[in-house]
C-alpha cells in the first residue's frame, strides 16, 4: 500500500508527538504564527489589548494586533468570566474537602454556557457512578445532579455505564451547609433512569410535579416526596412507576386528589405483584398531614396490593360508601385527627385484610348498623374522642377483635350482648373514661376491661327478666308463676322463677313485677297486692310512699301536727362496700340539694363515703368512697375518705366539695365521673401544689403556677360555697383545736380559693 503523506500543522496548532493523527489547537487566549509547530511553547498569549465581555472568553487570536483576529466565545459549561479576569473563563471551584459529608465527590458546575459570575456555579447534590473522573456530560459511568440558586434541579451526564447498562443507585438530596432547596424539577431530569430504585426528595420546597416527570423510572421502588409544598396531584402524575412499592407524600399542602393520580402503578395492583421487589418497606401510600378534605370516588382504583394507607391529620369530612372498596390488601388504615362526621353504610366495604382501623379524634356521631361486618380480620379499632351517643346491636360482633377504644364519647349505656360474640382471648376494651356510664353490661370473661371500666358495677336485667349467661345478647323474659303480692324476677335476676315479696311502697298482682304505689296512696307492708289510700283531703308528694306519715294535706288545707317520712336509708347501717350497703346510711351528717330539687348529695360519715339520693324516689348512688377509712384519690369506690362530715355543691353543680374531717383535707368530686381531687390540706410531697393520681402514679393539675399555701387544715367540718366569689368557706371547731394543745384558740373559719384547673390546690387563708 502507498504511504500516506504527512501534512504540516497550520498556524494556531501544533503536533507534539510522532505519529500524531491530528494537530492540537492552541489554548484560549493564545496563538502561533508558525507552520508545522511541534510544541505548545510556540503558542504565545494574545495581545494584552484584547478583552471579552462578561460571560465569554478570548478564543484564538489569528493575527495579534488586529481586532478581526480575535474571537470571543461564551464560557463553556463549568466556567465563568467576570470583570476580574476579562480574557479567560475561570473554572468553577470545587468545594473544600471537609464539606463532603453526604457526597463522595463534590463537583461545581454551571447550568448554561456564558456564565458571568461565580454565583452561577452550583454544586452537585448527588453523583452517580463508581468513578466520576470525567467531566459532567462526558460518556462513561458518571452523571451529576445540581440545584441552581433559584431551586431548580437539573442533571448533567447520561448516567450510563461504559457497557451501556444503567446505574441502580439512589438520588438523595439534603440541605447541610446552606445548599439551596429544590423548588422545581427540570423536564427530563430523571429520563432513562429505568434501574433507579430509590428517589429521595424529602424536606424541600417543591410546589408542583410536572407531567411525565417520573415516566422513565420503571424500576423505582421507593419515592420520598414528604415535607414539600405540593398542593395538587393531577391525573397520571405517577404513570410509569411500574415497580413502585412505597410513596411518601406526607406533610405537604395537598388539598386536591384528582381521580387517576395513582393510575399506572402496576406494582400496587394484583396484576403487578409478581415484580421482584428489593424494598425493605411494605407497599404503602402515605398522605398524612396534608389538607385533604374530600376523597373522590375511584381515587384508590387499581390499588389492590397496597398494604398501608395513612390519611391521618387531614381535614376529611365524610367517608363515602365504597370509598375503600379496591383496597383489599390494606392491613393498616389511619384516619385519626380528621373532621369526619359522617360514616356511610359500606364505608369500609372491601377491606377484607384490614387489621387496624384508627378513627380517633374525629366528629363521628353515629355508627350505621353493620358498619364493621365486612372486616373479617380486624384486630384493633379505635373510636376514642368522637361524639358517638349510641351503640347499635351487634356492631362489634367481630370475632377477631382484640382491642377496642370508645373512651371520650357521649355514651350513657352499652347494650347487653355488645361483646358477647367475641371469642378471642384477652380482648382489651376501654370505654368508661370520658363517657357517662353508670354500669357495664355482663360480658364474657375473655373481655379485659381497663382499670376504670373494671370499677363500674355490672348492669342488671330489669325486673321481669333474667340473664341466662354472661354471653347472652339480651335479657330473657321470665315465664314462671309467683303469688299475688310477689315480684317475678326482681332486677338483676340470673334465672327464671325467682319470686320476692314486693317491698313497702309497692304492690304486685299475679305473676307480675312490683308497681310503686301511685300518689295519694301508700303501703307499709311487704308482699301487698294493693296500696292503701291516704285519709280524705291528703295526698303524697311522690309515688312509692311507704307510710301514712307521707300523706300530707292537699292544697287549701293544713295539718297542725306536720309530719316526716323516710326518703332513703333504713334501720341497718351502711358500713361496707356492698351494693346493699350503698342504699343504707351510717351517721349521715351533711346534705346539699340540687337547685332543681331532683337530687341531694350527703356525707355518710361512718361509711366514709359520699352518696347521691334521688329526692323523687329515694334511690341512692355512690359518688365516691371505698367504705373504709383512708386517703386515696381516684374514681368512685377506689377513692377513700375518713369520716367526711360536710358537703357543698359548686354553683354550676358539676362538683361537690367535701370536708374530709379526719384526713384534715378538703376534697372535690367531679359529679359526672366520680373522680376525686385534693382542694386544700396536706399535699403529696411528690406533687407539690397539685394532686397525685394513685392509680396511674402521676401528678395532675399542673397547668398554671400555684400560689403559696402556708396554712394547713385541722379537722374541717362545715363547708359552704360563696356565690360568685370563687371560693369556699370551711369551719374548724375549737374543740378540735383544743385536741392539738391550743387551749386558747377559738374555732376558725377558713377561706379556700378555687384553682383554675381540676386537680390543682387552692389557696388557704384565715
Amino acid at each position: 500500500a502507498a504511504a500516506r503523506a504527512c501534512d504540516e500543522c497550520p498556524p494556531g496548532t501544533y503536533a507534539g508527538s510522532t505519529g500524531a493523527s491530528a494537530c492540537d489547537e492552541c489554548g484560549p487566549g493564545t496563538n502561533s504564527d508558525a507552520v508545522g509547530a511541534n510544541s505548545s511553547t510556540t503558542c504565545v498569549p494574545c495581545d494584552d489589548s484584547w478583552t471579552c465581555p462578561p460571560g465569554s472568553g478570548l478564543g484564538l487570536c489569528l493575527n495579534p494586533g488586529s481586532s478581526s483576529a480575535t474571537l470571543c466565545t461564551p464560557c463553556p459549561l463549568g466556567t465563568f468570566q467576570n470583570e476580574t479576569n476579562p480574557r479567560i473563563c475561570s473554572q468553577c471551584p470545587d468545594l473544600p474537602e471537609q464539606s463532603s459529608f453526604w457526597i463522595p465527590h463534590e463537583v461545581s458546575y454551571t447550568e448554561e454556557t456564558g456564565s458571568e459570575n461565580i454565583s452561577a456555579c452550583v454544586t452537585a447534590v448527588h453523583i452517580m457512578g463508581d468513578n466520576p473522573g470525567g467531566p459532567p456530560g462526558s460518556q462513561g459511568d458518571f452523571c451529576a445532579f445540581y440545584v441552581t440558586p433559584g431551586g431548580r434541579l437539573f442533571r448533567r451526564g447520561n448516567c450510563t455505564n461504559e457497557d451501556g447498562s444503567q446505574l441502580s443507585l439512589s438520588i438523595q438530596y439534603q440541605t447541610e451547609y446552606a445548599m439551596p432547596k429544590i423548588k422545581r424539577l427540570t423536564d427530563g431530569v430523571f429520563s432513562d433512569l429505568t434501574r433507579l430504585q430509590t428517589l429521595m426528595l424529602a424536606n424541600q420546597e417543591i410546589e408542583a410535579l410536572p407531567d411525565g416527570i417520573f415516566s422513565s423510572l420503571t424500576g423505582l421502588q421507593d419515592l420520598y416526596l414528604n415535607n414539600n409544598k405540593i398542593s395538587t396531584l393531577q391525573a397520571g402524575i405517577f404513570s410509569g412507576l411500574e415497580s413502585l412499592r412505597f410513596l411518601d407524600l406526607a406533610y405537604n399542602q395537598i388539598d386536591t386528589l384528582s381521580v387517576g393520580c395513582f393510575t399506572g402503578l402496576k406494582g400496587w395492583s394484583s396484576q403487578g405483584t409478581s415484580v421482584n421487589y428489593l424494598s425493605a418497606f411494605r407497599i404503602g401510600l402515605y398522605l398524612q398531614a396534608n389538607k385533604i378534605s374530600t376523597l373522590p370516588h375511584g381515587i384508590f382504583s387499581d390499588l389492590s396490593a397496597v398494604e398501608d394507607v395513612r390519611l391521618e391529620n387531614n381535614e376529611i369530612l365524610t367517608l363515602p360508601s365504597g370509598i375503600f372498596s379496591d383496597l383489599s390488601a390494606v392491613e393498616n388504615l389511619y384516619l385519626y385527627n380528621n373532621k369526619i362526621s359522617t360514616v356511610s353504610e359500606g364505608s369500609f366495604t372491601g377491606l377484607s385484610s384490614l387489621d387496624r382501623l384508627l378513627l380517633e379524634n374525629n366528629e363521628i356521631s353515629a355508627l350505621p348498623d353493620g358498619i364493621f361486618q365486612d372486616l373479617p380480620r380486624l384486630r384493633e379499632l379505635n373510636l376514642e374522642n368522637n361524639q358517638i351517643a349510641a351503640i347499635p346491636d351487634g356492631i362489634f360482633d367481630i370475632p377477631t377483635l382484640k382491642m377496642l377504644n370508645l373512651e371520650h364519647n357521649r355514651l350513657a349505656n352499652i347494650p347487653f350482648g355488645t361483646f358477647a360474640q367475641n371469642n378471642q382471648p384477652d380482648v382489651s376494651v376501654r370505654v368508661s373514661t370520658g363517657n357517662s356510664l353508670s354500669c357495664f353490661p355482663p360480658s364474657p370473661r375473655s373481655i379485659m376491661l381497663s382499670q376504670f371500666d373494671a370499677y363500674l358495677p355490672l348492669c342488671e336485667c330489669p325486673a321481669g327478666t333474667y340473664l341466662e349467661s354472661l354471653n347472652a345478647t339480651n335479657c330473657t323474659k321470665c315465664t314462671a308463676l309467683c303469688n299475688q303480692g310477689d315480684e317475678l324476677c326482681p332486677a338483676g335476676s340470673t334465672s327464671d322463677g325467682i319470686c320476692r315479696k314486693c317491698p313497702a311502697g309497692t304492690f304486685g298482682i299475679l305473676n307480675a313485677t312490683c308497681t310503686p304505689c301511685p300518689e295519694s296512696t301508700y303501703q307499709d307492708s311487704l308482699g301487698a297486692s294493693s296500696c292503701l289510700s291516704c285519709p280524705e283531703g291528703q295526698t303524697t308528694m311522690k309515688e312509692g310512699s311507704t307510710t301514712i306519715a307521707q300523706c300530707l294535706c292537699s292544697e287549701g288545707s293544713s295539718n297542725a301536727h306536720g309530719g316526716t317520712f323516710a326518703l332513703a336509708g333504713g334501720q341497718i347501717n351502711g358500713i361496707g362496700g356492698t351494693t346493699d350497703s350503698i342504699s343504707k346510711f351510717s351517721f349521715p351528717t351533711s346534705v346539699a340539694v340540687y337547685s332543681s330539687g331532683e337530687f341531694a348529695v350527703l356525707a355518710d360519715t361512718k361509711s366514709h363515703s359520699i352518696k347521691r339520693v334521688s329526692v323523687r324516689n329515694g334511690s341512692t348512688q355512690l359518688l365516691a368512697g371505698s367504705g373504709s377509712a383512708g386517703y386515696v384519690e381516684g374514681y368512685g369506690s377506689v377513692a377513700a375518705f375518713w369520716e367526711p362530715s360536710g358537703v357543698a355543691l359548686s354553683e354550676d353543680e358539676l362538683f361537690v366539695y367535701v370536708s374530709d374531717t379526719k384526713n384534715h383535707r378538703v376534697r372535690m368530686i367531679e359529679l359526672q365521673t366520680g373522680r376525686t381531687g385534693l382542694l386544700a390540706g396536706s399535699e403529696d410531697p411528690e406533687c407539690p401544689g397539685t394532686n397525685r393520681d394513685l392509680l396511674n402514679q402521676e401528678c395532675y393539675g399542673t397547668e398554671s403556677s400555684q400560689p403559696p399555701r402556708p396554712n394547713m387544715l385541722f379537722r374541717p367540718v362545715g363547708i359552704a360555697v360563696q356565690p360568685h366569689k370563687g371560693h369556699v368557706w370551711v369551719t374548724e371547731p375549737d374543740s378540735d383545736l383544743t385536741e392539738i394543745g391550743c387551749h386558747s384558740c377559738p374555732g376558725r373559719i377558713r377561706k379556700i380559693s378555687f384553682p383554675h384547673v381540676f386537680g390543682q390546690i387552692g389557696n388557704v387563708s384565715t
